[in-house]
């Protein structure tokens, strides 16, 4: 029974990690184009 519990809760932890990365990658992607919310700053030329 511990044995199908570790194995279980391996699995759910997989998932929670691949949610992670998804969720980072979306976040970094939204940042990526402008919107509402960011906006490019232009630099200025040194």
């Amino acid at each position: 029974m511990a044995v199908h519990l570790g194995i279980v809760s391996n699995a759910f932890r997989r998932i929670s990690d691949y949610g992670a990365s998804i969720a980072h990658m979306t976040i970094n992607m939204y940042l990526d184009r402008p919107s509402r919310l960011v906006k490019p700053v232009k630099q200025e030329a040194f």
